[in-house]
């Protein structure tokens, strides 16, 4: 049973009007750090108990939170998105109440990650130098420098140590990022110019952070993937009365219709708006204090990764035998090592038994991080390319120049040459051979 309370909540603030809760952000008291200030007010004269409940923003993991600042962290399935909350918060007369959550500045690319960048285009043009591709490999680093320059310049205007706002400093982030993408694009280009020299790049850029995850729901589960129950619980707390209690359920966006195995007499709708699987009932009625509870089994859209895994160790594997046989790319044998150490940790590791939010959350996480080594081994595998190009029986071959191509060329037409001048001396004489026997003799011969 995944967690709902964050429906109820807002159901809940939507009637105490007299309540509100309001998100704002201030700038960091140091660098790295942002500082999400919720207030929660009450209007009236009397004391009473109200629900807090604030979304975090996109982006944020649990390893960029800091501090709660006395709320509580929960996980919204729905959107994927982290939020803080407090239930039944005890507010005075008139009070306003203010938590502090301090998260991690994840929106920032330091001009530590630009240098680099600029030395490693640097590094990988210098390893051309001399080459037929050098001339190319410098076009391209001065786009790279270009680009990187915007960056740094885009970064210190809209960072929140220069007063920018929260908004400003995302979209900024957001767009630099963009930026970024062509700039590590540009970089693969230049690296596999030296990989197709037969020279080690000294490691291949990392694009982890632009890496977006292939989140595969456009189709139902596998056939033969595991049941999972979501168990539904209704109670009537009325100690008096019964109740019709209007009954739905959305699922999570991965769900699909046909992955329900058993809606346990449920109905089953997609709602139009949104391409969302739901479960309902609308005639129920429970009597006084009772509960009753529907256990849906669906096919399991998350814990996918087992088959997953073997499948990525034998691509590294087989990707570490065909770069061993070139024996000199030190640096891709020792990223390949790295993915199959990644690799290895996600196979040990054990995710929640219970179907929850929490067993959603963490396999969702986990996927994350399976599609990044997935594109990395992608990214190898294109690497080995321009390796492998003109490589045959083990022999690198190297491509003619120019003048070389040229040479051939006038080799061959000489050669054309020479054999048909060789063809039209060989007709002619035939030709004059056989026109002399067929000439009348002489008339003294008769």
């Amino acid at each position: 049973m995944y967690n709902t309370r964050a429906e109820s909540v807002r159901i809940c603030a939507s009637v105490c009007v007299f309540a509100a809760s309001t998100l704002l952000f201030v700038a960091p008291s140091h660098a790295g750090k942002i500082v999400l200030t919720v207030s929660a007010g009450n209007p009236i004269g009397t004391a009473q108990k109200t629900p807090v409940e604030v979304d975090l923003p996109p982006g944020i993991g649990t390893n960029d939170i800091i501090d709660l600042g006395g709320l509580q962290l929960g996980y919204n399935v729905a959107k994927d998105i982290y939020y803080v909350y407090k239930d039944d918060l005890e507010l005075g007369p008139k009070e306003i109440r203010t938590f502090n959550v301090e998260l991690n500045d994840v929106w920032v690319i330091s001009k530590k990650e630009t240098d680099e960048l600029r030395k490693r285009s640097l590094d990988l043009a210098g390893k051309l130098k001399g080459k037929k591709d050098y001339e190319t490999a410098e076009l391209l680093g001065k786009q790279i420098e270009k680009n990187l320059g915007e960056i740094d310049a885009s970064q210190a205007q809209n960072s929140l140590a220069a007063g920018a706002k929260k908004i400003q400093h995302i979209k900024a982030y957001e767009s630099d990022l963009l930026v970024m993408k062509r700039v590590k694009i540009d970089i693969r280009r230049v690296e596999n110019m030296v990989l197709a020299l037969g020279v080690d790049p000294g490691g291949l850029v990392d694009d982890s952070r632009i890496i977006a995850p292939l989140r595969r729901n456009q189709e139902s589960a596998r056939p033969d993937a595991r049941i999972v129950i979501d168990r539904i619980i209704v109670h009537n707390k009325s100690p008096n009365e019964a109740q019709r209690i209007p009954l739905r359920r959305d699922l999570p966006p991965e769900v699909k219709a046909a992955d329900i195995q058993d809606s346990a007499g449920l109905d089953v709708g997609i709602d139009p708006r949104n391409n969302v699987t739901y479960v309902q009932k609308s005639d129920l009625v429970l009597g006084t204090n009772a509960t009753i509870s529907f256990d849906v089994k669906i096919k399991d859209r998350w814990n996918v990764n087992g088959p997953r895994i073997p499948a990525l160790q034998a691509s590294a594997s087989n990707l570490l035998e065909r770069i061993a046989l070139k024996g000199k790319f030190t640096s891709i044998v020792d990223r390949l090592h790295a993915i199959e150490g990644e690799l290895d940790d996600i196979s040990k590791e054990h995710g929640p038994a219970e179907f929850n939010d929490k067993y959603i959350e963490y396999y969702r996480r986990q996927s994350d991080r399976v599609d990044v080594i997935e594109q990395k081994i992608a990214r190898i595998e294109a690497a080995l390319r321009p390796i492998e190009v003109g490589s045959k029986l083990g022999f690198n071959l190297k491509p003619p120049s120019t003048k070389s191509t040229w040479l051939v060329i006038y080799i061959v037409l000489g050669f054309l040459a020479l054999m048909s001048l060789l063809f039209f001396l060989s007709w002619f004489g035939r030709s004059k051979a056989e026109k002399m026997e067929d000439s009348p003799p002489p008339a003294d011969e008769k």
